[in-house]
This record gives structure tokens, C-alpha cells and sequence, in this order.
């Protein structure tokens, strides 16, 4: 029994072997060299912000480049594959976000594409925070998706109290004419939205559909199921349910996209 790690080099080929796409996250460390990890903290409470790109090697996790220079991972993004890559924001532990990260991660990141060998087309941009999208939408190098609810993930107090309200006030028609305006690609959203307890304030699947087709802004969910990634289909669906493999999208169907590469808590494999 193998288990690959989410959000790691090997989870992440496996995700795109197995899947349409993989999505994975990004963030700064404190001498501004990209990293692929998902919270602000490591394990032992040291923030990623506050380690050089060589403290946090030292802890044998992933750095962009290690992803981006990876011949098998080229290779893949050549043959189609796609890659969801989602920005974080720059905490300062857990406290607001700073305003200049935006630009600093668009620059930065641009800087790690153009010196590998991975396809353009492969990449998509992903953030809970638009104020980090916006130079990717202005420059228009790479599709870019909004994720709703909108949120400040660097305080995680009460944070689904606060996204509460922008649920409530403002509904998927009016999220996709928001892409619209802003030259964002898509929106992608939390299954609620669709299926929980705000779904009645939202277009029915069919009206989204046609708000699809009519517009051209794209939508995705996480989904929980393969059965409701076939309620679904067309949709971008981000999934961590990873164990029945390898799992494609059916002609003219949304993506099927591994969070994380291998789900929230990685996959076992039998080797």
C-alpha cells in the first residue's frame, strides 16, 4: 500500500493521470519564492510567510518550481491535462491580507512559467480573494475563476458567520454578470449554492446552463458524489473523492478536477 500526499509532486501527477485536471495551492514564503501548500500555517505553527524558500524545502515539502520543471508533469500539460492553480493570500500568520500581494504573486508567477517548460494552455487561476485575481484578469495571460463565497482566509474566525451574508445578498445571476464586468473566465462555487438551503434564492440548473451558453462565463462546484457530478455535468467539477479512478469528463461535460490532486487527505494505492 502506497499513499500519495495531497497538494505534493507525486499526488498531484496521479491527480492528472487519473482526472482531467488537478487543482493545487499557492503561496509566498518570506523571500518571495512560490510554494505549493494550502494552509498559512505548517504543522508545528511555523507560517510559511516567515521561512525562506530553503527552510521550508527543509521540511520536504513541494516549491512551484519543483512542479513546474517535472518532465512527467510537462508532459501531461502538453497532452491536454490541466492544471486549477489557487492563490493565497499573503498572512501574516492569520491577520488581513496585504493589499501590494496581488501584483507581487502575478509577477512572480509569470516568472516561474516562462522559465519552465509547461504548456500556457494547461494553467487556470483560482482565488476566494478577487483583490489577487485582478492583475491576471487585467493582463488576460491565463483564464481566471472567482470562488465564492468570498472570504478572508487568513482569519478563520467565524468565517462561515461572515460568509453568510454575501450568499445571501447577492445570487449565482448576479456573480456571472460580476465575471462578466471584470474579465474573469468563471465562477466557481461551494455545492450549497445549488443544493443547500440558499438554492431557492439561485437559477435552477437548466437557467444556469443557458446563462452558460447566452454569457460564455463558465461555472464550477465541489461536488460529493459521482452522482452528483452526473446531475451536474456541466459544470467544472472539483472533487476530493478521489477513490474511484481514473474518472474523465464525457464529451461536451464540464472537467472532473482533483482538489488537491489526490482529495483533501491523499489516496492509497495498492502497489
Amino acid at each position: 500500500m502506497v499513499h500519495l500526499e495531497p497538494n505534493t509532486v507525486d499526488g498531484l501527477i496521479w491527480g492528472l493521470e487519473n482526472f482531467d485536471a488537478a487543482e493545487f495551492d499557492i503561496r509566498l514564503t518570506k523571500d518571495d519564492k512560490l510554494v505549493i501548500y494550502h494552509d498559512p500555517v505548517l504543522t508545528d505553527g511555523k507560517c510559511v510567510r516567515d521561512l525562506t524558500e530553503k527552510q521550508y524545502r527543509s521540511y520536504n515539502l513541494p516549491t512551484l518550481d519543483d512542479l513546474l520543471n517535472n518532465k512527467r508533469v510537462q508532459e501531461l500539460s502538453k497532452s491536454g491535462k490541466k492544471f486549477f492553480i489557487e492563490l493565497k493570500p499573503d498572512c501574516d500568520g492569520k491577520k488581513a491580507i496585504r493589499d501590494e500581494i496581488s501584483e507581487l504573486l502575478h509577477d512572480t508567477f509569470v516568472k516561474y512559467v516562462d522559465r519552465s517548460d509547461i504548456s500556457l494552455k494547461s494553467i487556470n487561476m483560482l482565488s476566494f480573494d478577487k483583490k489577487l485575481l485582478v492583475p491576471f484578469a487585467r493582463e488576460d495571460n491565463f483564464p481566471v475563476f472567482t470562488i465564492l463565497p468570498y472570504i478572508n482566509e487568513c482569519n478563520e474566525k467565524y468565517v462561515l458567520m461572515k460568509a453568510l451574508p454575501r450568499v445571501i445578498r447577492h445570487n449565482l445571476k448576479w456573480h456571472i454578470n460580476d465575471a462578466l464586468k471584470n474579465n474573469y473566465t468563471g465562477v466557481t462555487f461551494a455545492r450549497q449554492y445549488i443544493l443547500g438551503i440558499f438554492s431557492k434564492l439561485n437559477p435552477s440548473y437548466e437557467q444556469l446552463c443557458d446563462l452558460m451558453d447566452e454569457t460564455g462565463v463558465i461555472l464550477g462546484t465541489n461536488l460529493g458524489t459521482e452522482e452528483l457530478e452526473d446531475d451536474f455535468s456541466r459544470f467544472l467539477r472539483f472533487t476530493d473523492k478521489t477513490q474511484n479512478y481514473p474518472r474523465y469528463a464525457k464529451q461536451g461535460d464540464g472537467m472532473i478536477i482533483a482538489h488537491r490532486g489526490t482529495g483533501t487527505k491523499g489516496v492509497n494505492l495498492q502497489r
